[in-house]
């Protein structure tokens, strides 16, 4: 990467260092979300690459990834939540902050306006099918990553560390009717209507309606993204019907 990406990475690594607690719980959310913006980053870089972009194209990408979830650090400390809808949307919150803290001024306006809009959109519900490809490449490689995260924490029965994950939802049984009928409607519910942790697992698997890349459906089948999360997920018949809908997306 070129010199730009550095002084920014070195900017992100000042800026997310600044942030610290004592309690385990705030402490384990910004670190969780620290390493996920690197991943994502990772993530990103791995669909430019699959798509042939130009260098200029993949530096513009490695820096939105590394830059989208900036917000988050502040959001957690002031409201101790992830959840946008209790709280501050988080992406206008990071651009807000790249834009304060003047972290694109040494690119191009085109380069600077192109990865600020990615940002500001990647937490969308939906974003118009001729949106810019840096917007669906960060998309994607963010929820490519906020699966692995959902997963590794479920997966692991959750810990205190970790909590932040499942958004202040109740830990439930129950599945919501309306989640399920979306996703056999092939649409992305909205978080907004979530009322249960099950409710955002279902969530997430119905992302596979709003993935963008062949690259990133590969990824979601090489990782066994789906049936490990149905895994966690009530083994009623109304959850199977949900996950097999969702895997002939894939197909």
């Amino acid at each position: 990467m070129p010199n730009d990406f550095d002084s920014i990475k070195q900017w992100y690594d000042r800026y997310t260092g600044s942030f610290s607690s004592a309690d385990e719980e705030t402490e384990g959310a910004l670190r969780l979300k620290e390493q996920h913006c690197k991943r994502v980053m990772g993530e990103i870089i791995d669909i430019a690459r699959s798509l042939d972009l130009s260098h200029d194209e993949k530096d513009a990408a490695a820096i939105a990834g590394l830059l989208h979830d900036i917000g988050r650090f502040e959001q957690f400390v002031k409201y101790h939540t992830f959840l946008d809808v209790r709280s501050v949307n988080h992406a206008e919150l990071a651009v807000s902050i790249i834009k304060k803290e003047n972290v694109l001024d040494g690119l191009s306006k085109s380069k600077a306006d192109s990865i600020l809009q990615a940002v500001g959109v990647h937490n969308k519900a939906r974003i118009p099918s001729d949106s810019p490809i840096l917007c669906k490449m960060l998309r994607d490689a963010d929820k490519l990553d906020i699966w692995n995260v959902v997963l590794l924490h479920f997966e692991s029965g959750g810990s205190t560390a970790t909590r932040s994950v499942e958004l202040d939802f109740p830990d439930i049984d129950t599945v919501s009717g309306n989640v399920l009928s979306a996703i056999l409607r092939s649409v992305p519910w909205e978080i907004k209507a979530m009322a249960s942790v099950n409710d955002f697992k279902l969530l997430v698997m119905s992302w596979v309606f709003d993935i963008n890349f062949a690259h990133s459906f590969n990824r979601i089948i090489e990782r066994n993204y789906l049936p490990r999360l149905f895994a966690t997920l009530p083994q009623t018949a109304e959850c199977r019907q949900a996950f097999e809908h969702c895997v002939r997306r894939l197909e």
